[in-house]
């Protein structure tokens, strides 16, 4: 799938998994939904200020597979490259928020939100992580996110 085909009407996306080969960006005013999705991106991602995104992970029942329980973003290390191969800038507003783990252990995450939002529920895993926005930022662990599952491996060709 490519970016472009990504809805940035508000039209909700489809629960499940969205692989993108080359990145993501989502500009200003651009609006995308999504409740159940993990998104498996090889590329950089940009979300520009101004953007509506409200997107949050599946849950572990009813099995959502292919999509990962849990896991709203993952990417992965860019085949040959040196760590950090890859950014990540999540710029949120009050509108905003993003529900899940991220995992791009070998990105430089950056996430900048507005004061007054609570924009950001899960756990973030990068090789470099900066948090930045207004005064009001607050870090809270919760232990009951993501869900907590099973160990297994899969194989999906």
């Amino acid at each position: 799938m490519t970016q472009n085909e990504i809805p940035r009407d508000g039209t909700p996306l489809e629960p499940g998994l969205y692989c993108l080969e080359n990145g993501l960006t989502i500009n200003a005013h651009d609006e995308v939904i999504g409740n159940g999705v993990t998104f498996y991106i090889m590329g950089d991602i940009t979300i520009n200020g101004r953007a509506t995104v409200q997107i949050s992970a599946p849950v572990a029942d009813p099995d959502p597979s292919p999509a990962l329980p849990g896991v709203l973003i993952y990417v992965p290390k860019l085949d040959g490259a040196t760590c950090p191969d890859q950014d990540i800038v999540l710029n949120g507003t009050s509108d905003s928020y993003f529900q899940g783990l991220i995992i791009a252990p070998c990105a430089n995450i950056t996430l900048v939100g507005t004061g007054s939002s609570d924009t950001y529920y899960g756990q973030i895993i990068g090789w470099n992580v900066i948090i930045g926005g207004e005064a009001d930022t607050s870090i809270t662990y919760d232990a009951s996110m993501p869900d907590p599952l099973d160990t297994r491996i899969e194989l999906y060709r």
